[in-house]
């Protein structure tokens, strides 16, 4: 994380090692929050300490400067130039030769258009832009955490200019206290609605940065930091209350790392970090925590180096994960924060000091600013090129015009599920398989049976081969029919949004009011006299399940009330706008004598542990008033996840070599990484039972064991993502609820 050096500082008088404590504090929450998320769900607030360090900081030395007549903006960039430059030129340099080795043409377009963001420090408003429910994991974006450079340097080409204003006209100290007023105010009336917006934006942002400014304008005649940040001040001098700050301002820095979630965020939350540097800052160097604690040697040289361990540490963890496709072990992730340790020394040592030594000048910023450029330039390339030509890692295309040699035929477009699967079944009829159990269909990249095929075998090796080919074929025709190395993955996204009636029957844009005036939703929700009305409430994974309901049972009326984001286990205030209303409809509906809902049909993204938990959710509470008015509830587990998008499992399996793919690859493909959601899956099976309404177990009906399918028995790739079920992957869901009966005796109408 960015800071102004105060250590080699001239205009600087009285350097305060506490400070480097305390950038000691957030960079130590930032790298646990990134490493253990579930041990430090609050650890992101060390970004916003380094924000108040900063601006108190820039302030108090932009003060100086006016007081001694030297201030040059010039001077106040190139200084900003040497600083900043030279640790992230090394780091973004390492990233691209690193995404060269191990990413996909596709991955490393993204990388190329991160780097080129970064490079005008713009990263911030690149993430905002993109930010959406179907947007990609921050965890794989290795460059996600420059965002927060770019607000600090957002806030630095306007500050300067700010407090020249302030200082030739107004006030400075009153103008930072307005700027704050006004910028804190924006971050809670953005926080809820528009929460990317609060959390990118300069202007939500900037009230952090402005409150270090504000405590540095309130020292003495701005001629020293603050009370009790004079080298010189004796002991006995401190006062109780500065104590007090000091001790209070740990405290709610500590409390922020374990009691924030980040949601929402930041809002007033944002106070307990914020609130807390401050209070450390006011405390002065000479207070008891400052003095022992945060200016011990080793806390003091951490926040020397705390700016490229920044840097370092994130791209590590993201790029461990991309190339694991899925959780980085504990003994992984502590040996990469070690690694970033190292790194950020010989940074520090090689590269930052050394470079403060030299004078200031032109002539080194010059060289700076085009290695900068030269940056830039190498990022855009690759984004423009799409990243074609500069991947070692083959893609699923490449691997294919090099096995097949020229591109195959298109194949038919999806438009319907086989008309054998739409066909009711009668009620007398044998289900084809035992409930919960695969049929005997070809399962993609798992044993059609652990009965009679044994893992490891021939025959499934060599099956599993043919579906892979059977992608490849795909994705090739795709990509040489529209030109687009994703046209294949784009088909399979268009397929699910067709099929669950995106854009009629749900909402496709958050800030759009819902329902669409201009279109007739009647067929998505009119109960039918006459019919079996099956009313389906939740977020995108009902929508999913709209469609393999459907497919399955198309002789029944599903009215569908679903949306992305709208989570049955949130509560209103944390909800999209359009869920508000779509859901507080659908339990009117749900419950009314004169809608003829025959069942209720409940899913989302589940995520609770125990069934008590489940108890104090609205979907509890949903469901208990359901119950008390009679209605009959069809409970439907969590989606069959994956830690990546299922698309990477298939394409990093996909081998050019003359021996194809190794028995390794293939137990990666089969077996990893689809234990995601099992254990709230356990939790709310457990729920149903006790509340003794139908749960659906996806994970029993599709998976051997902890072994699910990535592709049909086509070679059609059955997510889109980490779980939304393709179009494919719908027809093959309908397939195994339909014949586990499970849902007959509630949907049929005798």
């Amino acid at each position: 994380m960015n800071r102004e050096t105060t250590r080699h500082n001239p205009s600087v008088s009285a350097y305060r090692p506490d400070i480097d404590g305390l950038r000691a504090i957030a960079i130590g929450a930032v790298l646990l929050f990134h490493a253990f998320p579930n041990h430090f769900p609050g650890g992101f607030i060390g970004v916003d300490v380094f924000f108040v360090i900063s601006g108190f900081l820039i302030t108090s030395n932009i003060y100086r400067s006016f007081a001694s007549a030297t201030f040059s903006l010039g001077s106040f960039y190139l200084r900003r130039i040497r600083r900043i430059f030279p640790a992230l030129i090394l780091m973004l340099s390492s990233s691209l030769a690193i995404g060269w080795v191990v990413l996909t043409p596709k991955e490393l377009m993204q990388l190329g258009r991160d780097t080129l963001a970064a490079t005008g420090f713009a990263s911030n408003l690149v993430y905002w832009a993109e930010s959406g429910y179907f947007d990609a994991a921050a965890i794989t974006k290795p460059l996600l955490h420059l965002w927060s450079l770019g607000i600090e340097e957002q806030f630095y080409l306007v500050w300067p200019l700010l407090m020249w204003f302030g200082h030739r006209i107004l006030k400075g100290r009153e103008l930072a206290v307005v700027i704050v007023a006004i910028s804190f105010v924006a971050c809670l009336i953005t926080t809820a609605p528009l929460s990317a917006a609060a959390f990118f934006s300069p202007a939500t942002r900037m009230w952090e940065l402005a409150v270090g400014g504000v405590i540095a304008l309130s020292g003495k005649k701005n001629e020293q930091l603050l009370p009790g940040a004079d080298a010189d001040q004796p002991q006995n001098d401190r006062s109780w209350q500065m104590e007090v700050s000091s001790c209070l301002g740990l405290i709610l820095i500590l409390s922020a790392v374990w009691v924030l979630d980040g949601t929402p965020y930041p809002g007033w939350r944002a106070l307990l970090p914020t609130v807390g540097a401050g209070l450390i800052i006011v405390g002065g160097k000479s207070v008891f925590v400052n003095r022992y604690l945060l200016s011990n040697p080793l806390m003091v040289f951490i926040g020397l180096i705390s700016y490229p361990l920044y840097l370092w540490h994130w791209p590590l963890l993201s790029f461990a994960h991309i190339a694991r496709l899925g959780v980085v072990p504990v003994p992984m992730a502590l040996s990469l924060l070690a690694a970033s340790v190292v790194l950020a020394i010989g940074t520090y040592l090689l590269v930052e000091r050394p470079l403060h030594r030299t004078s200031l000048d032109w002539a080194s910023g010059k060289l700076l600013l085009m290695g900068m450029v030269t940056m830039g330039f190498c990022g855009g390339a690759i984004y423009y090129s799409r990243g074609n030509g500069w991947s070692l890692s083959q893609s699923a295309v490449n691997v294919a015009k090099t096995h097949h040699g020229m591109p195959l035929a298109m194949p038919v477009g999806i438009t319907e599920p086989p008309a054998k699967l739409l066909e009711p079944k009668a009620a007398s009829e044998e289900p084809e398989t035992p409930v919960g159990a695969p049929s005997a269909a070809p399962i993609a990249l798992v044993p059609p049976s652990h009965q009679n095929v044994s893992n490891g075998s021939s025959g499934e090796k060599r099956a599993q081969k043919a579906l892979l080919e059977l992608y490849r074929e795909h994705v090739l025709t795709a990509s040489s029919v529209l030109g687009d190395p994703d046209a294949y993955l784009v088909e399979m996204i268009s397929s699910r949004l067709k099929a669950t009636r995106t854009g009629l029957c749900e909402y496709s844009n958050p800030s759009t009011p819902w329902p669409d005036p201009t279109k007739d939703r009647s067929i998505c929700e009119k109960p039918i006299d006459g019919a079996k009305n099956v009313l389906i409430l939740g977020d995108s994974i009902a929508s999913d399940a709209y469609s393999w309901l459907h497919f399955a049972y198309p002789e029944v009326n599903f009215i569908q009330r679903t949306g992305p984001g709208c989570h049955l286990q949130r509560f209103e205030k944390d909800l999209p706008t359009p869920c508000v209303s779509t859901l507080r409809d659908a339990k009117e509906m749900a419950v009314s004598p004169q809608a003829k809902i025959d069942v209720v049909v409940l899913t989302s993204l589940w995520s609770v542990r125990t069934p008590a938990q489940m108890n104090e959710t609205p979907a509890g509470t949903l469901i208990d008033t359901l119950l008390t008015n009679g209605k009959t509830i069809v409970l439907i587990g969590p989606p069959i996840g994956f830690t990546a998008p299922a698309r990477d499992f298939v394409t990093k399996c996909l081998s050019i070599s003359k021996d194809g793919l190794t028995d390794a690859e293939l137990e990666q493909c089969a077996r990893e990484h689809s234990n995601l959601h099992r254990g709230f899956n356990k939790a709310l099976k457990e729920y149903a039972n006790q509340k003794q309404i139908v749960f659906v177990d996806l994970h029993e009906m599709a998976c051997n064991d902890s072994m699910c399918p990535i592709l049909d028995d086509a070679g059609q790739l059955m997510y889109t993502d980490n779980w939304h079920r393709s179009f494919p992957g719908s027809v093959f869901v309908a397939s195994r609820v339909r014949n586990s009966r499970i849902l007959e005796r509630l949907f049929s109408n005798r």
